[in-house]
């Protein structure tokens, strides 16, 4: 839902790097993403 909601527009694309920085925090040890390219780049970028 994340995904089409950032390609229609209806989300700013920084509230999936949140959503799974929640999931992260929330305790998961896993995090499987079809964004897992564009978190990649993002960390990058980051760092």
């Amino acid at each position: 839902m994340l995904k089409n909601a950032v390609e229609h527009h209806l989300v700013a694309p920084e509230i999936v790097y949140e959503s799974h920085i929640a999931m992260k925090r929330a305790g998961a040890d896993i995090i499987l993403t079809y964004f897992a390219k564009e978190l990649g780049h993002l960390l990058k970028e980051m760092v």
